[in-house]
């Protein structure tokens, strides 16, 4: 029989506290820590890539996407395009497009996808134009 998860200790060789979590011994850390990552490293947020930058990076699958740097928030490596709201550009190839689209499901299933501005849910979900700005739901 094994350790009690959630089990808590303090290792007098590293000075440190370890904790159990029902498989595995992780080292409790203290201080500061630079980045929060999964167990391949290739999805974080990293908060100091080099000294006194002050700027914090957000990557998935090894692509850095958002990055704040003081009163900025920049949207990176998505062709131009923003979108915020679950589905939103779902099918976007992430190319030099430019869309902007704000709401669920908004600019989804484009045909001719470029320049297109949505704000509303399931604003320009099909549209067939270039350069279109729609707002309101359904638009």
């Amino acid at each position: 029989m094994g350790p009690a998860p959630g089990l808590v200790v303090y290792d007098t060789e590293f000075h440190s506290f370890w904790f159990y979590t029902g498989s595995e011994w992780m080292e409790v850390l203290s201080g500061f820590i630079r980045a929060i990552s999964d167990a391949d490293q290739d999805t974080k947020i990293d908060v100091e890539q080099t000294t006194d930058k002050d700027t914090i990076r957000f990557m998935t699958d090894g692509t850095e996407y958002l990055k704040m740097a003081g009163i900025r928030i920049e949207v990176l490596n998505t062709g131009g395009s923003i979108f915020i709201g679950e589905g939103a550009g779902r099918n976007d190839e992430l190319t030099n497009n430019g869309n902007v689209a704000v709401g669920r499901a908004t600019v989804s299933n484009p045909t001719n996808h470029g320049l297109l501005v949505a704000v509303g849910d399931s604003a320009l979900f099909q549209s067939q134009a270039f350069g279109n700005t729609a707002v309101g739901s359904r638009a």
